[in-house]
């Protein structure tokens, strides 16, 4: 039986993203609301993990 790629994609872009939350975000989220502040360190950082184009194919920009 041939996997479906498309889930292995979408089984490894989830266990990225949860990585980087338990790792990145889970340790920095508190202090952000207490201190009212923008994590921009965090939002570069999932722009170079690919995650703001992600939903939008290439042919399409």
């Amino acid at each position: 039986m041939t996997a479906n790629p498309k889930a292995e994609v979408r089984t490894q872009i989830l266990s990225t993203v949860r990585e980087f939350v338990k790792r990145d975000v889970i340790p920095q989220a508190a202090a952000h609301d207490e201190h009212d502040t923008y994590p921009t360190e965090l939002v570069d950082q999932m722009a170079e993990m690919g995650l703001f184009g992600i939903t939008v194919p290439e042919e399409y920009g």
